[in-house]
C-alpha cells in the first residue's frame, strides 16, 4: 500500500487503485518507485513533484510525472535529501572500522548506523562532498553493501547481500 504525503510530510491518504508498482534497487543502496495512478483517481491532484510517497519500507520523493491517456505515470526517488545536504570541504578517516566512519559522515544529519557486520579497518578521505557521498566511497573502499532505512533513518551495512548464481 503506498500513502501520500505533502511537501510537508502531512498525511493526506493512502493511494488506492495504483498499478504497476515496482521498486527498482541499485547497488549503491538507492532505488526508486515507479508505479501508474488514474487521472480520475481520488487524490491525483495532491501527487506533484516533490510531494512524498510511502510503503511498508522506505519513504520515496516523487520527481518525475510522466501523463498519459487515462493513467499518469509518476517515478520516485529514495529520501535521502538529509545525505545529500549536508556538506563537508574535507573528510578523512585514518584506519578505521566503517561503521565509525559513517557515524561520523551522518553526525548532524538524523541518520545514524543500524546494521553493520563489516569489521575491516580501512582509511576514507574526501574532498568538497556530502554525507551520501562518503558513504558511497566508504561502500567502494570497504566493499560492502549500503541498504537505506528511510523511514527510521540507519543506514544498515553488509559484508554481503544475497548470493551468486
Amino acid at each position: 500500500m503506498l500513502h501520500l504525503y505533502d511537501r510537508n510530510k502531512n498525511k493526506i491518504a493512502p493511494l488506492t487503485n495504483v498499478k504497476d508498482v515496482r521498486v527498482e534497487k541499485e547497488l549503491n543502496g538507492d532505488s526508486s518507485l515507479l508505479f501508474s495512478y488514474p487521472i480520475t483517481g481520488q487524490y491525483y491532484d495532491e501527487i506533484v513533484e516533490e510531494s512524498y510517497i510511502r510503503t511498508r519500507e522506505n519513504e520515496y520523493i516523487v520527481k518525475e510525472i510522466h501523463e498519459l491517456d487515462e493513467w499518469t505515470e509518476f517515478k520516485c526517488l529514495l529520501n535521502v535529501e538529509d545525505l545529500e545536504g549536508k556538506p563537508f570541504s574535507h573528510f578523512e578517516m585514518v584506519n578505521s572500522k566503517i561503521e565509525d566512519t559513517i557515524n561520523t559522515a551522518l553526525a548532524g544529519t538524523g541518520w545514524t548506523v543500524g546494521y553493520c557486520d563489516v569489521t575491516k579497518r580501512r582509511t576514507v578521505r574526501k574532498a568538497m562532498c556530502s554525507s551520501w557521498d562518503i558513504i558511497q566511497d566508504a561502500r567502494n573502499v570497504y566493499r560492502c553493501d549500503v541498504v537505506f532505512d528511510t523511514l527510521n533513518k540507519k543506514v544498515n551495512i553488509y559484508s554481503k547481500l544475497g548470493s551468486d548464481k
